[in-house]
């Protein structure tokens, strides 16, 4: 069979629609391989995603967004938010506000650059940070989002 296999593999493009933390029952593992397990649930356990860390995604949401408008959409300090961007784990009372802002923002960002976003605000956060490209000097909303760049300030 392995000879039926012939000419060049070509890259396909591939965009992340989403995350979701799973995990396997390893004793139902030679079930599965075996195909004796026809609902894919009963061996698959999904994860919570948002736990006592603060996701890398979020922070740089949240690092692209002016501190005004998060004070502005959060009633937080800018001290407060400046440390967060700075990578302190927020207090459990601020997490979710500021999740909601960087899911608003990085939703805005998606559908301006490619037409849909996911509706989970992590997801969102997610999605845009997965695409961003890596490189040193890339003003990323110009390279990938297609727009000006963000302010930071």
């Amino acid at each position: 069979m392995r000879g039926a296999q012939r000419g060049l593999l070509r890259r396909r493009p591939v965009q992340a629609a989403g995350l979701r933390y799973i995990g396997k029952e390893s004793n139902s593992l030679e079930d599965a391989k075996a195909g004796r397990i026809s609902d894919l649930a009963d061996v698959l356990n999904q994860y919570s995603r948002v736990g006592t860390a603060w996701p890398e995604s979020v922070q740089w949401v949240l690092r692209q967004i002016t501190k005004t408008r998060i004070a502005a959409e959060t009633g937080l300090s800018s001290r407060t938010i400046a440390a967060v961007r700075n990578g302190r784990v927020p207090h459990s009372r601020n997490r979710a506000q500021l999740l909601r802002a960087a899911g608003e923002f990085a939703r805005d960002e998606l559908r301006r650059a490619r037409g849909v976003a996911p509706s989970s605000d992590f997801d969102a956060c997610e999605v845009l940070y997965a695409n961003i490209p890596r490189s040193k000097g890339s003003d990323i909303s110009k390279n990938v989002l297609g727009g000006g760049g963000a302010n930071t300030t």
